[in-house]
């Protein structure tokens, strides 16, 4: 997409995509209506069928938002295996990102909105490992899952917001603060889900991962914000409700829910990144 600013035109979006038999790893991002796309992506995919996604997104109102979620993708491994490995990885970003903070910032209340800083949602596949998903902020993770000809879908984890401070995030990268060793619960500097905490139903056809910054997620849900319906999960149904049964590979539900968060109208920079496991049909359908 590209758009004319009357000075120039310049790029507003830009994606990768890469696919390995059944499997399917995609990102997207929109700089939507800002200046200056703060968002960051990966999608990786190995030969062995273990893959690997982030989104991250710099922190509005401190500055180098675009530096920070950078830094918090580069120092990203190429795998991820085990919870761990989830929280050791989100540690190496997190201090990757804090050593941007200027040196003159003494870390009070006031001062931490001078520290660059990032909110980071990473999902991961291995054989041996299963799934593992760790959050820290308000980028949303969603699994969806197809059964017969329908998509489904459950967001994983809270919302790392003050309800009570629009905007203030609870839980992000580059934050002044001792990581506490994992385990420690609410005092953990993200959330971590394994195959066992996420539940899904027996035998479905395909199952993908979607993460969803909350420039791309907040269009799909404005209704519902804004109190004009209410309804359980939310965030879950909208992603899923994007999404058709033709689409079978990560690039195409990555697309589906881009176009239906630039439909809804987008106020952000929009970042989605989709991880997909199909079928060998799934495989061949996408192909052609």
């Amino acid at each position: 997409m590209q758009t004319d600013t009357g000075k120039a035109t310049r790029v507003t979006s830009e994606g990768r995509h890469k696919s390995v038999g059944a499997v399917s790893v995609a990102w997207l991002t929109d700089t939507g209506p800002r200046d200056e796309n703060q968002d960051r992506a990966v999608a990786r995919l190995h030969d062995d069928s273990s893959w690997l996604i982030a989104v991250a997104d710099g922190l509005g109102g401190h500055p180098r938002g675009r530096d920070a979620s950078r830094a918090a993708i580069r120092t990203l491994p190429r795998r991820i295996a085990t919870p761990d490995e989830m929280f050791e990885a989100f540690e190496v970003s997190h201090e990757t990102v804090f050593k941007l903070a200027p040196k003159y910032a003494r870390y009070s209340r006031h001062e931490v909105r001078k520290c660059p800083a990032s909110t980071l949602c990473v999902a991961a596949w291995s054989q041996s490992g299963g799934l593992l998903v760790g959050i820290a902020g308000d980028t949303r993770p969603v699994v969806l899952w197809r059964d017969d000809d329908s998509w489904h879908g459950r967001t994983l984890g809270r919302l790392h917001r003050n309800i009570s401070i629009y905007g203030y995030i609870t839980k992000y990268l580059g934050a002044p603060r001792s990581w506490p060793a994992m385990g420690a619960n609410d005092r953990d500097p993200m959330d971590i889900f394994a195959d066992d905490d996420i539940d899904l139903p027996a035998d479905p056809t395909a199952i993908a991962v979607a993460i969803v910054s909350d420039g791309a997620w907040e269009p799909l849900v404005r209704d519902v914000y804004a109190g004009k319906t209410k309804q359980a999960d939310p965030v879950g149904k909208a992603i899923a409700a994007c999404v058709t049964p033709d689409d079978r590979d990560a690039h195409s539900i990555a697309t589906r829910i881009m176009t239906e968060a630039r439909t809804a109208g987008l106020n952000d920079n929009a970042t989605v990144a989709v991880a997909h496991i199909g079928s060998s049909a799934d495989s061949a359908s996408a192909e052609r």
